[in-house]
């Protein structure tokens, strides 16, 4: 079972190409992640293991990788992290964040083996081969280690922003929390924690969250254009929102974890 659309393999490289630029917009546009979601991932482990080391794949700008810090700072826990990611340009934010970096993808990511006790995905793990990827986190995961797949996706059972997610052509529609991803690898103990936020935004910033979406990165100037028209459309004239106006947006958060199984191969 997949998360996120189904996409041929040239495709979901093509897709994830995108974001080798736009890190400033990116980074300004999307929200974050609730306590809830980094808490889960560190749950438990420092009892287990004490000091921390944690991988954050397909980390882009770092977003998820400083929330995960600040679960484990506030805990008083020891963790050390590395965010990776294939593009460069989203890493340099990251480093701006105080994070080591390491431009690589999630199949291939170079990463010492056995020597991480917790991977994350959040917000990408769509972007790769779950087999390769999931066979490459068992490797870097000790036993009784974890990996975390988190997603943020608006809550498209809102019928005005199902429709919303229609226009910027976002994905959420095709999302099912409830069902587990299969990664490859020994993986076992699947877990899903569900969260609910709602991100404040202004229907310029609605346009400028479309913006950081691959399906407009991918686009043409002309289907940006009608995609960017038919947003100021619904939002202004249909739904009757003003440039000033502040709206709710909905959203549903969900990770499952994963244990990683004793046998080492």
């Amino acid at each position: 079972m997949h998360h996120g659309p189904r996409v041929a393999p040239e495709r979901r490289a093509e897709l994830a190409s995108a974001y080798a630029h736009g890190a400033g917009e990116y980074d300004l546009a999307r929200p974050g992640y609730p306590a809830e979601i980094a808490g889960v991932c560190l749950s438990g482990l420092a009892d287990t293991f004490g000091s921390l080391r944690v991988a954050d794949v397909g980390a882009g700008t770092g977003i998820f990788t400083e929330q995960l810090r600040a679960v484990s700072d506030a805990r008083g826990e020891a963790a050390e992290f590395v965010a990776v990611d294939i593009s460069e340009a989203m890493l340099l934010r990251a480093r701006d964040r105080g994070f080591p970096t390491r431009v690589a993808s999630g199949e291939d990511t170079g990463l010492e083996a056995q020597s991480w006790h917790l991977v994350t995905y959040a917000q990408a793990w769509h972007w790769v081969d779950p087999v390769a990827a999931g066979v490459e986190a068992a490797r870097l995961v000790r036993p009784k280690g974890r990996l975390a797949l988190a997603w943020n996706q608006l809550d498209v059972t809102v019928p005005w922003v199902h429709r919303l997610s229609r226009i910027m052509r976002s994905g959420d529609v095709f999302y099912d929390p409830a069902r587990p991803p299969r990664p490859g690898g020994r993986w076992r103990s699947p877990e899903l924690t569900v969260a609910r936020f709602s991100q404040r935004a202004t229907p310029g910033q609605i346009t400028e969250l479309a913006r950081t979406r691959s399906s407009w990165r991918t686009s043409s100037a002309a289907q940006r254009e009608r995609t960017e028209a038919n947003l100021s459309d619904y939002l202004r004239s249909e739904l009757g929102f003003g440039e000033d106006d502040v709206l709710e947006l909905p959203y549903i958060s969900f990770v499952w974890t994963f244990v990683r199984s004793s046998r080492v191969d």
